[in-house]
């Protein structure tokens, strides 16, 4: 069987679908079969660490990037990365997993004035994932309309 083999509609993959719904031995499984780690879904280009960034999987995300994985990879749509959902979503510990991983916190949205994970955090109100991306060093202060702010107005 080809382990790569999207569905038709959306291109989700087994490791995909695997990674989204928490499925660490499966993922496992697939990753040792060959399955391609960075394999972006055909809708949004959400990748399997994306998926389990935004689902809260941090053994997922952990091995993932362990493995090899683009924790940069942006998603087609929105440009958004795993560390921005993870932000977003208010999954701390993946966050903090992402950040001592070497993740870019600087990395940009393409929507709504080009937003960091700080950004998202702000806007979620997820104070703690704030304070870690602050406290680990320089934070871009992007523009925002006419303002220069760290944080969604």
């Amino acid at each position: 069987a080809d382990k790569d083999k999207a569905t038709l509609q959306d291109g989700f993959t087994p490791l995909y679908t695997a990674s989204q719904a928490g499925h660490l031995e499966i993922v496992r499984f697939l990753f040792s079969a060959g399955a391609d780690k960075n394999k972006a879904t055909l809708q949004h280009g959400c990748t399997p660490l994306f998926a389990a960034s935004e689902a809260g999987h941090l053994e997922i995300v952990s091995f993932l990037v362990r493995a090899g994985a683009d924790k940069d990879k942006a998603t087609l749509q929105h440009g958004l990365t795993p560390l921005y959902i993870a932000s977003e979503a208010g999954h701390l510990e993946i966050v903090r997993f992402l950040v001592s991983a070497g993740a870019d916190k600087d990395n940009t949205t393409l929507q709504d004035g080009r937003l960091t994970p700080l950004f998202a955090a702000s806007r979620a109100g997820h104070l703690e994932i704030a304070r870690l991306l602050v406290s680990t060093g320089r934070v871009s202060r992007l523009r925002v309309g006419a303002r220069r702010v760290p944080i969604w107005k």
